[in-house]
């Protein structure tokens, strides 16, 4: 039985969506990672697929392969929309894509405030959040959040503070907390060892 089609985007006679296409006609219940040499971004602009799909970006190491596998062929019982809050915008888009990547709608926010505001809009299961940000920062996000939402789940993570601000922010609310610099591997293991606590 095949669980997983992993499948280049860009080919010739036959691109990767045709083929997945074909393939899932025929089996329904199969998972497809598409793998390409331009980014996703690019590639969803293009049209050539949709921006939800599972998507890894050549060249990639063994390791990152693993992780995205694992990210697909694992069920996500219970986190589907998570929100990510940081203000440095470089790393809150790649924890963005990275989560895209691994199937799950992802959100993202620059501070507390506006984090707050787009949880009040719509409903996210998951908050991984900064604790250092301008306007308001993420240990009051995470006490005024889980005090208007007590059903949703905070990750905190920080590499400014020490492991004290990350056990307060356990305190109010935080199921979990990573420490910056953070590998995708650490991020899908956090979310997955929560998705089983549902």
């Amino acid at each position: 039985m095949i669980h997983l089609l992993l499948t280049d985007v860009v080919m010739p006679n036959m691109g990767g969506k045709e083929v997945a296409d074909r393939l899932t006609a025929l089996r329904p219940g199969i998972k497809v990672l598409y793998m390409s040499g331009y980014t996703g971004n690019a590639i969803a602009q293009h049209g050539t697929l949709d921006a939800n799909v599972a998507f890894i970006q050549k060249p990639f190491m063994p390791e990152t392969l693993r992780t995205r596998v694992r990210a697909v062929l694992t069920p996500k019982p219970g986190i589907r929309r998570i929100l990510v809050v940081d203000d440095d915008k470089s790393l809150r888009n790649l924890l963005a894509e990275t989560l895209q990547a691994a199937g799950f709608e992802t959100l993202t926010a620059e501070n507390g405030k506006s984090a707050r505001a787009q949880a009040a809009k719509l409903p996210v299961d998951l908050v991984i959040t900064d604790l250092a940000m301008p306007e308001e920062e993420g240990l009051e996000m995470i006490r005024v959040l889980k005090k208007e939402q007590p059903q949703i789940k905070i990750v905190a993570m920080s590499g400014a503070f020490e492991p004290a601000v990350l056990k307060a922010a356990r305190y109010f609310g935080a199921q979990a907390s990573l420490t910056k610099p953070l590998s995708a591997d650490a991020i899908l293991r956090c979310i997955e060892e929560m998705s089983l606590e549902s």
